[in-house]
Parts: C-alpha cells; sequence; structure tokens
C-alpha cells in the first residue's frame, strides 16, 4: 500500500506534463522529441512530491497537493532551461 500512492501521483504527474507540454507548438523536427520529455519529467517531479509528502510529518495526506505543485515545478524549469539555453534561429 505505500507505493500505491506513487503510482497515482505518477499518473497525476503525466496528466500536468501533457497539459503543460501542449501548450508548446514549434515546426522544427526535434520539438516532438523534446515535448516527450515533459512526460518523465512530471513523472519525476509528482513521485518527488509524493516522496516528500510521505516523509514529512508536516506534509503527511497532502499527497495530491505536492505532486501537483512538484510536477508542474520540475516541467516549468524544464522549458524555462531549454529556452533560456536554445540556439538562436537564424
Amino acid at each position: 500500500m505505500r507505493t500505491l500512492p506513487f503510482l497515482l501521483a505518477s499518473l497525476l504527474g503525466w496528466v500536468v506534463a501533457h497539459i503543460l507540454g501542449g501548450t508548446e507548438r514549434e515546426d522544427n523536427l526535434l520539438s516532438g522529441w523534446v515535448r516527450l520529455a515533459h512526460y518523465p519529467i512530471g513523472i519525476a517531479g509528482a513521485s518527488f512530491g509524493t516522496w516528500l509528502s510521505q516523509n514529512s510529518p508536516m506534509l503527511y495526506n497532502k499527497v495530491f497537493i505536492m505532486g501537483i505543485f512538484f510536477s508542474s515545478i520540475a516541467v516549468l524549469a524544464y522549458k524555462v532551461t531549454r529556452r533560456f539555453f536554445r540556439p538562436e534561429a537564424k
């Protein structure tokens, strides 16, 4: 039963990554692969939030809130760093 919150938060992280990943529409060849990277990043963020929620007495039973928060932060940080380090289009 300890893994069920991780499974549910990972699914939630996938949904958050799908929503936030759908906001980008680029026409280059790698944009599809780059958008696919949102999913594992969102799942990892949600899993980290779940782990933090399970191990902190103050955050106990706040699994979904922490999953949404950390998956959103992880995907948005990925998008910001990708835009920051993108080579200039010529």
